[in-house]
């Protein structure tokens, strides 16, 4: 009976130390419980004497301390107190590095960290004699949060790997997702985007397949941090709710007020006031029942910054001042960083020019010791690269591989370059030929009237006149026809794109003999880079302007090897403003190009778009991401000094990625006499995002001539699909 209890309760200590210090409110009574019963029995014994079996109750009390953590930090300490000591008189060794544990995350979870560092180095101590080595590390982990807390990132991602790699020995997923998840917050707070995102979704696919719902909350609570940070407001807040609901769901306190805050942030961001401090005041409420310091003063610190966007100076000033108090308590750098940030804010706002001064200084050096040390980037670079260093034979090897690729296509660059040169040249020249047309057309029309005015009678000079108009006419439907041969041979053909996109398609169907409209592809390594862009007008000055992206696009891309989406767009903005600098301004007004720009590597996704939004579509529905440049003209206004950064995805497998310019949402159909629009246009893709590639354009181009009937084409037609 004794042994099978013990065992019990060995493993519902395991079980707590994997799911951390969340309370489950049915175990806390059990054990509750189990220990009563325990004392009641030793009471029966007259002169009961404490002895090594006495380990039962010491295990207990870690079980009820690791309970409490969360939720009841006073109990907490109460039960790691009682742990140490019961452990100490009977000489319990494992159970005497419990105490020390449960203690080191008790002054943890207060924002003692200092105090919970060295504590836990006491137990890992403890735990070495009994070679525990699981036990290690978790508290390796413990510490890693401790010195995340106080922003010293080498330290807590030096701690954070040596925990992971002693669970990927054992093999415990839980815990592994556990470590992805810590490494991945570090890389939020350093700006590492896309190594953030990495780590939280292979932490997310993890603790779905175990069913973890508490993990699940987490993670997705991590995502949506950084998609507030790159403004996909909408997508944030999804997934914010969806954290909450589950956190409300098993009663995790702690857990519900980070929800509740972090929604209050998003909301702030939107300028939503009314709702975010509604959610900030909520978290507090929870923070302050259950004694959590850090919790609390980054409550204060957002309630001040949104009262100080309302203008609510006093009650922004009394905010900031109680976060500040609890900021240094915790020695919590990150926090007095932020605080000393909106404290200089608030001064600026009072016109109190020297405090202001004086808090942006102390702000600029918390901020700069958590981001601008050297050592710190030397580490995180390091450790970030730990686990997927390859040997450095297959890395010269594939290295070689690549250079050999990359003269070759350089080469075949060099030939399309200069045969494009050519090309463009010719089309200057037609471009005159048919401007010159174009007058003598005029002439020719200006002299036909006269002459039926003034001779009525010469019918056969008329009937001579009007075969020259005709002449001319066919010359200059002979010179855009040819202007359209040149703008065919500068698109790629959409078989060679598949030869390295198979599962892609292009539908263009320009509304003229020539298109406003262009695509533009290249393979650069294991990079696709796809481009959809739609230039002001149609016929043969859209063609123009086409044809200049293009070139730019070669130069950039080809020439200069720049692949990231927003780099590109940039860069393209620069180079049609120099381009075009000769133009006059009101000219150069009426010239505009929307673009979306779509970089696929491996299983990531990167975009940039100006106007033109960008779809994914999977089984769970349509995202659209919007563009991130919203103007009339398109990049022919972007300030080329304007910080744009790429938005990367991680789509799952099978999604669809759709690319377009606005003519097919905005052409009028026959029966209705009104536009599709985009709420049409995205209802067919996601019915059609199934299909194989082929159909999928059919059906595109089949319900374009249906819904168009005899109506003229409104517009040039260009829709781009991929499947990654």
């Amino acid at each position: 009976m004794y042994k099978s209890f013990l065992l019990l309760v060995f493993t519902l200590l395991l079980l707590i130390k994997t799911n951390c210090i969340a309370q489950d409110q049915h175990c806390v009574d059990s054990l509750t419980t189990k220990l009563k019963s325990l004392r009641v029995e030793k009471k029966k014994i007259r002169n009961y004497k404490v002895s090594l079996k006495d380990s039962t109750e010491a295990i207990l009390l870690d079980a009820l301390a690791l309970e409490h953590c969360g939720n009841n930090p006073k109990a907490a300490l109460d039960y790691a107190t009682q742990c140490l000591e019961l452990s100490k008189q009977i000489g319990y060794k494992i159970g005497i590095g419990h105490g020390y544990y449960g203690l080191g995350l008790v002054n943890q979870y207060n924002g003692d960290y200092l105090i919970a560092i060295k504590l836990l180095g006491k137990a890992i101590t403890c735990y070495k004699e009994m070679d525990s080595e699981k036990n290690i590390g978790y508290c390796f982990n413990a510490i890693g949060i401790c010195y995340e807390n106080i922003g010293n990132y080498p330290l807590a991602l030096n701690n954070y790997f040596t925990f992971l790699k002693i669970m990927e020995k054992y093999g415990n997923k839980m815990t592994i997702a556990a470590a992805y998840n810590n490494i991945g917050n570090i890389n939020t707070t350093l700006k590492n985007t896309q190594e953030a995102l990495k780590y939280h979704f292979a932490s997310l696919r993890i603790k779905k397949e175990l069913g973890d719902k508490r993990g699940i909350a987490d993670s997705k609570g991590n995502i949506a941090g950084i998609y507030a940070d790159q403004h996909l407001y909408t997508q944030a807040l999804k997934l914010h709710f969806e954290c909450l609901k589950i956190k409300e769901a098993i009663q995790d306190k702690a857990g519900m007020a980070i929800s509740r805050l972090n929604i209050g942030i998003v909301y702030m961001m939107q300028h939503n006031y009314v709702e975010a401090l509604k959610n900030m005041f909520a978290a507090l409420k929870t923070q302050e029942e259950l004694g959590d310091k850090s919790g609390i003063a980054s409550s204060y610190s957002v309630i001040g910054e949104c009262n100080i966007k309302l203008k609510k100076h006093l009650e922004a000033a009394e905010s900031l001042k109680k976060g500040l108090i609890l900021a240094k308590e915790t020695r919590n750098i990150e926090l007095l960083s932020g605080i000393y940030e909106n404290l200089s804010k608030l001064d600026s706002a009072q016109g109190n020019s020297n405090k202001a001064l004086a808090n942006y200084k102390l702000y600029i050096t918390y901020r700069d010791s958590l981001l601008n040390n050297e050592n710190i980037k030397k580490t995180v670079s390091m450790q970030m690269n730990h686990d997927f260093a390859k040997k450095d034979a297959e890395t010269k090897a594939i290295q070689e591989r690549k250079d050999a690729i990359a003269l070759k296509e350089l080469q075949r660059q060099r030939a399309v370059r200069n045969g494009f040169v050519v090309g463009f040249t010719l089309v200057l020249l037609l471009a005159g030929f048919i401007f010159r047309n174009y007058k003598q057309k005029q002439k020719a029309n200006l002299l036909l009237e006269e002459k039926n005015i003034a001779i009525s009678s010469q019918k056969e000079v008329i009937e001579t006149q009007k075969k020259i108009v005709e002449v001319k006419q066919k010359q200059i439907v002979d010179s855009i026809n040819y202007a359209k041969r040149i703008q065919e041979s500068i698109l790629i053909p959409e078989q060679s794109i598949q030869q390295h996109l198979p599962n892609s398609f292009v539908l263009f169907i320009p509304r003229d003999i020539v298109s406003g409209d262009f695509y533009w592809f290249h393979q650069h390594g294991n990079q696709s880079i796809v481009v959809c862009a739609d230039c002001t007008g149609h016929g043969v000055p859209g063609a123009f302007l086409s044809m200049v992206g293009s070139t730019l696009l070669n130069e950039i891309v080809i020439q200069k090897q720049i692949t990231d989406p927003a780099n590109i767009m940039k860069l393209l903005a620069a180079g049609v403003s120099d381009t075009l600098k000769h133009k006059e301004k009101d000219e150069i007004d009426m010239d505009g190009m929307d673009i979306s720009i779509c970089t696929l590597k491996n299983k990531e996704v990167h975009f940039a778009a100006a106007n033109n939004p960008v779809y994914v579509v999977n089984q769970n529905g349509l995202m659209e991401i919007e563009p991130q440049v919203n103007s009339i003209n398109g990049i022919f206004e972007m300030n080329t000094d304007e910080k744009i950064e790429s938005i990367m995805l991680s789509p799952e497998a099978g999604s669809m990625v759709y690319l377009s310019t606005d003519g097919f949402a905005d052409q009028p159909g026959q029966k209705t006499n009104k536009k599709l629009y985009s709420a049409g246009f995205e209802k067919l893709l996601t019915q059609i995002h199934q299909l194989p590639l082929h159909q999928q354009k059919e059906k595109l181009a089949t319900f374009f001539i249906e819904w168009k009937g005899n109506l003229k084409q409104h517009d040039d037609i260009l829709v781009m699909g991929v499947r990654v």
